[in-house]
């Protein structure tokens, strides 16, 4: 036998897809998917409190939608448990608009729960909601100007 029989050997049965570790895992994203439209939520709540004009929207259990007409965007947010992951698309409000590509935020299961990460980056729910956020609500700085 060869180091892959004894690997092989040594690896733990998987559950079943829709076993008792899938079901754990979808009930700990589904908090995770609340507290995040929550958190949107109450983002676009401060927001307007600047005089400013945004909507937040949920479109379904599991899509949201946030816009700002003033920066002519709006970005649909969607989980999808069974694939663990969020992902995030923007909308021109006109067709001179240009927007950001869309994202992915994958969900992985830690022992301290449900964790998003955006590629191998670990984000807390406000550092993902920013990611998807600030492109909606703030204007990308100037470029610096850099000597010759």
């Amino acid at each position: 036998m060869g180091w892959m029989t004894d690997r092989l050997a040594d690896k733990p049965q998987s559950q079943p897809q829709g076993g008792p570790a899938e079901r754990s895992f979808e009930s700990s994203a589904e908090t995770v998917w609340s507290q995040m439209m929550a958190g949107f939520q109450r983002d676009v709540e401060e927001f307007n409190t600047g005089k400013s004009k945004a909507d937040f929207k949920e479109l379904s259990t599991h899509e949201g939608r946030i816009s700002n007409d003033a920066m002519k965007i709006a970005v649909v947010v969607t989980a999808d448990l069974s694939a663990h992951t969020i992902r995030y698309q923007y909308e021109p409000g006109d067709e001179k608009t240009a927007v950001p590509e869309e994202g992915v935020l994958t969900m992985r299961q830690s022992a301290s729960g449900v964790e998003l990460y955006s590629a191998d980056q670990h984000l807390n729910s406000e550092a993902a909601r920013r990611l998807i956020l600030e492109p909606l609500f703030f204007a990308n700085p100037p470029l610096e100007a850099t000597a010759t």
